[in-house]
């Protein structure tokens, strides 16, 4: 699936806005793998 990298950010923004505020980490280790993903893709 193909979404726009300005989708992707406020995904990831709002995720780590979970882990701040709400001490969710499971927030957190979602957004890290989502990382990954993002520079898998536009790494090279």
């Amino acid at each position: 699936m193909w979404a726009p990298y300005y989708t992707i950010h406020k995904i990831m923004a709002g995720l780590v806005d979970q882990y701040r505020l709400a001490d969710n980490t499971e927030a957190l280790q979602t957004v890290l793998r989502q990382a990954v993903w993002v520079d898998t893709r536009t790494g090279s």
